[in-house]
């Protein structure tokens, strides 16, 4: 449900403070819709810089907002300017 609300907030140009149980809950629905869509985690280590989430996966380093990780786990693009990718 947080990324929905995510979506629309930045489909609209919006942004918002995320407190850190939202972006964990993001995070989270991320992790659980990767594995059934992207599976990102198989080719990717991704590592929070923010509080509500912890390091996953495996590969190319993806380090960023917890809510940025979680939006992109589930398949959000156009966050990459959010991320730093490392190999």
């Amino acid at each position: 449900m947080g990324v929905h609300h995510q979506d629309v907030l930045r489909g609209l140009g919006r942004t918002r403070e995320v407190p850190v149980h939202v972006a964990a809950a993001i995070f989270r629905e991320g992790v659980v819709l990767s594995t059934g869509t992207s599976r990102s985690l198989l080719t990717h280590r991704v590592e929070p810089t923010t509080p509500g989430g912890h390091p996953l996966g495996r590969g190319q380093r993806v380090r960023g907002s917890t809510e940025a990780l979680g939006l992109w786990l589930a398949g959000r693009r156009g966050l990459e300017a959010e991320l730093d990718f490392a190999s």
